[in-house]
């Protein structure tokens, strides 16, 4: 048991600081509390958490870092809690990315407002930076034109300060796919073990109704606050609220997707249309928004299987 929780504290270190995998870095959390049980899960979370401070101290982490790491820590803990509840995938997802979002949320708030720390400039001042880096690279590069370049000097400030506005769904957003990849890489591994086959047919899951007021009275709010009220906390409340609905239609789209490609299509197909997704996101990716939108209405899942049953 030691072993194998000292060897999941380790991944879990080696993905958050690898940068490329950092999305997954739960992942070997999760994988313990699955296939191992609570006590190997949360002697893992320890060695990871061991892991982090040494190198805190050692001057390898910074304590922002550190935090950051702690999210990753905390999604493996809700997930791997989930699993050994038996708890659906859809009831799972909402626990590991509510719980950290809220959590977060909530310590912002705090130090914020009370803790005597300026978060939200500290996350400026780092936006900033990373913009004016991104923007020396793109000037060895070539890749933007001198006027696009000038442009978006010109305006660094205007766009740092709306990343900031829209950073509450930014961050909903990226708990979703961190969660979503950890769940999917999840049930790959542990395929042999059958543990997560509880999950079912994962295509099948749909998100509630409630998505679609929230988008309704999103909507709404942008257009009162343009045309009567001219509130800009309004304003960026209803825009953060449509970015979290279209991600989530766009998780739901991916579904219907799924379940289409894997029932009967051939291999070369499913890879075809997948490759196109890919290449092509920033076109494709508002038709996928559009399908996970319209089949809150239609389901076309459960349609495409009454049709199958009635043949």
């Amino acid at each position: 048991m030691i072993k194998r929780s000292a060897i999941a504290g380790a991944i879990f270190a080696a993905l958050f600081q690898s940068g490329m995998f950092l999305f997954i870095s739960p992942l070997p959390l999760f994988y313990a509390f699955a296939v191992y049980g609570k006590r190997t899960g949360y002697l893992s979370v320890l060695f990871a958490c061991g892991v982090g401070l040494i190198a805190a101290v050692a001057g390898y982490l910074g304590w922002y870092e550190l935090i950051f790491a702690g999210y990753f820590v905390m999604t493996g803990v809700l997930l791997g809690e989930a699993v050994t509840r038996h708890l659906g995938p859809m009831k799972m997802a909402a626990l590991a990315i509510l719980v950290p979002f809220l959590s977060v949320a909530a310590g912002v708030f705090a130090a914020q407002t009370g803790g005597g720390v300026d978060v939200i400039a500290s996350a400026g001042a780092f936006l900033t930076s990373a913009l004016n880096d991104g923007l020396a690279m793109q000037t060895k590069m070539d890749t933007l034109s001198a006027p696009q370049l000038a442009y978006i000097r010109e305006h660094l400030n205007d766009i740092v300060g709306f990343m900031l506005k829209v950073a509450p769904a930014g961050f909903f957003l990226f708990g979703m796919i961190v969660v979503s990849l950890t769940m999917l890489f999840g049930r790959i591994l542990t395929r042999k073990t059958g543990v997560l086959k509880y999950f079912g047919n994962v295509a099948m899951q749909q998100f509630p109704f409630a998505i679609v007021w929230l988008t309704i009275v999103c909507g709404a709010a942008f257009f009162a606050e343009a045309y009567l009220l001219h509130s800009e906390p309004l304003r960026f409340f209803a825009i953060n609220g449509l970015i979290i609905s279209a991600g989530i239609y766009f998780v739901q789209g991916c579904f219907v997707i799924s379940f289409w490609l894997h029932k009967g299509r051939s291999p070369i197909l499913r890879l075809a249309v997948y490759g196109l997704i890919i290449a092509f996101l920033q076109v494709v990716g508002f038709l996928i928004i559009a399908l996970g939108l319209s089949d809150q209405w239609l389901n076309f899942r459960a349609r495409s299987i009454t049709k199958s049953q009635s043949v």
